[in-house]
């Protein structure tokens, strides 16, 4: 199986409102993830199917991941502080 990647429309957006070291901060976390999804701390959102998140510092990076025949697409969906992020999931 193979993995592919997709930024929401929401991630993008996200990412531009935040501060240059944060942005750096997250880069690195979400470059990590996509070199190998298997050394990164990511948990399973409890409530709903597929959502999964991924801790950088005081953000959390939420995305869904999406299982086919041939391919796991993981899709980043939100970016946020952690005492926001969880709202309006």
């Amino acid at each position: 199986m193979t993995y592919k990647f997709e930024f929401s429309k929401k991630f993008q957006k996200d990412v531009e409102k935040l501060d240059k070291q944060t942005i750096k901060q997250i880069k690195f976390s979400v470059d990590k993830f996509i070199i190998n999804p298997f050394l990164c701390d990511w948990i399973k959102l409890k409530g709903f199917k597929n959502y999964y998140r991924i801790r950088s510092g005081d953000y959390r990076i939420i995305f869904e991941k999406i299982e086919t025949t041939n391919n796991i697409i993981i899709k980043f969906l939100k970016i946020n502080h952690r005492r926001e992020v969880y709202r309006d999931l």
